[in-house]
């Protein structure tokens, strides 16, 4: 007698925008490495593919535009994953030499690129994502019961918060005067999208900081269908729901989030 498993298929969906005009791109070629499927965005940037679970590197294609490999994107078997990307245009300049200067070329160094999904799996950090920072090079914190972050051992006081392009003065639970941090962060890791941490060398668009700025991004929710997850450990109890507007379904989303009553965020 002989048996067979089989992976159990999951939707991978997203939208693809231009970098600078933030635009849709219609036409943008899709494939998933070790399996013979792809598809193109449509006319609002919107792709789906549905393949078996597993771990998979996405590539997006358009002529014109600078080809994008994401790698290691998890596909699990209970929930639909939201891949959305922004694409470069590709230029080529013939007989001349043109030198554009990069205004936040400066601060690549002390950039960090933080991708929620890499971050949980840090151990100790609480469902925390401030204080999954401090397993970053050169960051540190207080104590074990405050996420307050010293940074290249400056005073965590210069540390500068942005949410989605808006400084915030401080988005912790029990914080008080003089301190810019707290027992544990309003931010939930399960609706955060691709944010960044800079060190130091800060572009100009950044005022009033001398020792790190936290540039928060939340994730895009599930335009097509509604979706709840829930995660239970020794500290408290996490629940998240998304799901689209229905005026506007496939152009539009929410997302709200919930951690044993101390964390509330709702956005859309």
């Amino acid at each position: 007698m002989t048996f067979a498993l089989y992976a159990e298929a999951q939707s991978i969906s997203g939208y693809i925008t231009d970098i600078d005009a933030k635009q849709p791109l219609k036409g943008v070629i899709v494939s998933v490495s070790g399996q013979n499927v792809n598809t193109e965005s449509d006319s609002i940037g919107f792709w789906s593919l549905r393949i078996p679970a597993g771990t998979y590197s996405v590539r997006f294609q358009l002529l014109g535009y600078e080809s994008i490999i994401v790698p290691d994107v998890s596909i699990s078997a209970g929930k639909q994953r939201d891949l959305s990307v922004s694409m470069k245009e590709s230029l080529t300049l013939l007989d001349e030499i043109v030198i554009t200067p990069d205004a936040r070329s400066y601060s690549t160094v002390s950039r960090l690129q933080i991708n929620p999904a890499e971050l949980s799996h840090i151990p100790g950090h609480a469902n925390d994502p401030v204080r999954m920072l401090t397993a970053m090079p050169g960051i540190n914190n207080t104590g074990d019961d405050r996420n307050d972050l010293v940074v290249r051992g400056n005073s965590a006081i210069g540390v500068l918060w942005r949410i989605e392009g808006l400084e915030v003065f401080n988005p912790n639970h029990y914080a008080f005067s003089g301190a810019n941090g707290g027992s544990i962060s309003l931010l939930n890791k399960d609706i955060l999208g691709t944010s960044s941490f800079y060190s130091g060398a800060f572009p100009a668009e950044f005022g009033n900081v001398f020792s790190g700025v936290f540039d928060v991004n939340f994730r895009e929710g599930n335009a097509d269908k509604y979706e709840f997850s829930a995660e239970i450990n020794n500290l408290d109890l996490s629940i998240v729901a998304e799901g689209p507007i229905p005026v506007k379904k496939r152009k539009s989303s929410c997302v709200a989030s919930s951690e044993l009553l101390t964390r509330r965020i709702f956005y859309c």
